[in-house]
């Protein structure tokens, strides 16, 4: 016998295996959609045009005098459209969650929302999308969204992206994502991913309302949707195995 010389019977079996290996890679990656909690701000209920209030299941950052975060429901001047409760504005809903500051906390203002059990998996494309408009009557500040663990310490992100003002479109709303694909040995990080958006910059002043300060030069960036996608990726093992049989087949070739 040819010790050079494949048993016969190898062909065979190695032709399913690469086919079942081919069959696998040719099947989509399985999305999964993470709950993400109030996504649409509509928790609190709003009645009134300019009605604010802080958004349940949300942390808010830079909170303090003259600044803020929260749910609110946009006026016809904000938005065309826009008219108390009940008026979709495109996004999602009718709330958005409408980031405010002033000066003296560096123009920066956003919120976060830790995924409860939702961990790093090797191998795995997370991607945050949020739906991000643009006021009618307000200049928009830079945008910002971020993927992180809840152990980060603050700002610090596995990954980020950002816009300026003039990215968005007027008087609508349009998806921006950031995407974060995790490696196998930050797999083993027991923590649970968090996700951020904020604004920095500033853009032009807020007028006050019965439920919310005076805010002059602050950010002004409405965020509204925001999803959390978990797909999880064809693995290195899967991919070697495949290259070990296409070279077999090559040199018997």
């Amino acid at each position: 016998t040819n010790p050079m010389k494949p048993n016969p019977s190898f062909w065979p079996v190695a032709r399913t295996t690469a086919l079942s290996l081919l069959t696998l890679l040719a099947l989509p990656a399985g999305a999964v959609t993470v709950t993400v909690l109030n996504h649409s701000f509509e928790s609190p209920t709003l009645n009134n045009d300019g009605d604010f209030l802080p958004a349940t299941s949300w942390t808010a950052f830079n909170v303090g005098l003259g600044t803020g975060g929260g749910s609110y429901n946009p006026t016809g001047g904000n938005f065309t459209g826009a008219g108390g409760i009940g008026t979709p504005l495109g996004a999602d809903g009718t709330n958005v969650y409408s980031t405010a500051s002033s000066d003296t906390v560096g123009n920066m203002a956003g919120a976060f929302q830790v995924l409860t059990g939702t961990k790093l998996t090797a191998d795995t494309l997370y991607t945050l999308t949020v739906a991000i408009g643009d006021y009618n009557d307000l200049k928009a500040s830079t945008w910002n969204l971020g993927i992180s663990t809840s152990s980060m310490a603050f700002g610090s992100y596995l990954s980020t992206v950002s816009g300026s003002g003039n990215s968005l479109t007027n008087d609508a709303f349009n998806d921006f994502s950031v995407s974060y694909t995790a490696t196998g040995a930050e797999a083993q990080n027991l923590d649970d991913l968090k996700v951020t958006f904020w604004a920095t910059g500033a853009g032009d002043g807020v007028a006050a309302t019965e439920n919310s300060p005076a805010v002059v030069g602050g950010t002004n960036v409405p965020f509204d949707n925001v999803r959390f996608t978990a797909v999880p990726e064809p693995s290195a093992a899967l991919l070697g195995g495949l290259g070990l049989l296409l070279l077999a087949r090559r040199r018997r070739n």
